[in-house]
């Protein structure tokens, strides 16, 4: 059976406006970096992968640890867009990254 595309992730919100100083379009301060943000993933050494996990497979907001974002059904076929230490492939579809997976539920397809 042929896997099924999923979903696309539910939009983030925009970011808000940096403050002014009063009397000028100055913003105050730089906005402070996310101290959440997953590391560079490394290109990775094939392309696709398929969930093997019995009832899905969570994806991550990062490697190790991340905000679980959803559950990608059992037999669903995914990009691989970069790789991170400790088993973590950064998936999506169409070359847009939607999250991070652990290689243990997912099985390569090397296509």
């Amino acid at each position: 059976m042929p896997a099924r595309p999923l979903p696309p992730l539910p939009t983030q919100s925009a970011p808000e406006a940096a403050p002014t100083v009063a009397g000028s379009d100055r913003p105050t301060a730089a906005p402070p970096a996310s101290s959440a943000a997953p590391p560079a993933a490394a290109a990775p050494s094939f392309r696709t992968v398929v969930t093997s996990a019995r009832s899905g497979a969570n994806l991550r907001s990062a490697p190790q640890g991340g905000q679980v974002l959803r559950v990608v059904p059992r037999s669903s076929t995914l990009q691989v867009l970069g790789e991170a230490p400790g088993g973590w492939y950064q998936v999506g579809q169409n070359g847009a990254a939607w999250g991070w997976i652990h290689s243990s539920v997912v099985e390569r397809t090397d296509r």
